[in-house]
């Protein structure tokens, strides 16, 4: 849970709470410290001898809120991922025993792989996503409104589109999967192209299950909350009718593929 919601909260910049989930997955110490020289107790780089000195929680946060912004809007989370590195440079960041076993555990499955360089951003998607839309606690909940919704319920279009597979990384994985399974000998191919996958695709297939599942009852009840007008709008826009215009000759097939277009 604390995992979905830190993707949640990411996508809502909400830096004070994802700090929160890391200190509830363990990455991050109750008491935040930072590395000092020994002697002058000022901060100092991690190349060089230093102790660790605790420090206020409302000023890390402000430094962990600062660097994690410092990438401006529509970040990546491979951005993200290299912006918490470099704060765990000066910063305390715990490797708990839950993320060890992960570690060695795909090590190991490294060493098994039916082809090479797989992508575990890619393959852990589906499950990723389907625990960020499924939230079983009123945190989780709270985080996916939050990240979804604006205080007015509008629809926040852009952050939904990453949630749902539209991200750098994703798509990298998926692309480079994809030309994997296009050069793969025919010994390889089937193995090839059974590992490619498409994140807006598995993110359409994960949304059709929970809507007729008890597991998506958080998210049944979002998009009731949701605003109406932001909704139609979204229908409506210029980018929606052109796509459907361009698949429909008539007024019916129109808004059969302006349907479509709004389930993609």
């Amino acid at each position: 849970e604390a995992m979905a919601a830190a993707i949640l909260h990411t996508l809502a910049e909400e830096w004070g709470a994802l700090v929160e989930d890391m200190k509830i997955m363990g990455l991050l110490p109750e008491v935040p410290a930072i590395w000092v020289d020994p002697v002058t107790r000022e901060p100092a780089s991690p190349m060089v001898q230093g102790v660790w000195q605790d420090m206020d929680e409302a000023d890390f946060t402000a430094v962990f809120s600062r660097s994690m912004s410092s990438g401006g809007q529509q970040r990546s989370f491979s951005q993200i991922t290299e912006q918490l590195c470099e704060l765990g440079a000066s910063y305390r960041v715990n490797l708990p025993t839950w993320l060890v076993l992960i570690i060695r555990a795909m090590m190991t499955l490294d060493g098994f792989a039916s082809a090479m360089d797989y992508n575990p951003i890619e393959a852990a998607y589906p499950h990723a996503i389907r625990r960020a839309l499924a939230p079983i606690t009123d945190r989780g909940r709270q985080a996916l409104r939050n990240a979804v919704l604006t205080p007015e319920g509008d629809v926040q279009w852009a952050r939904l589109s990453n949630l749902l597979g539209n991200d750098d990384a994703l798509r990298d994985a998926s692309a480079a999967n994809a030309a994997r399974a296009q050069l793969a000998g025919p010994s390889g191919q089937d193995v090839a192209a059974d590992l490619h996958m498409d994140a807006a695709e598995e993110a359409k297939r994960v949304l059709q299950e929970l809507m007729v599942s008890t597991e998506g009852k958080a998210l049944r009840r979002l998009i009731w909350a949701a605003n109406t007008r932001s909704i139609v709008g979204q229908l409506l826009a210029k980018e929606t009718v052109s796509a459907a215009m361009g698949q429909a000759g008539n007024l019916v097939t129109v808004m059969q593929a302006m349907a479509a277009q709004m389930e993609e």
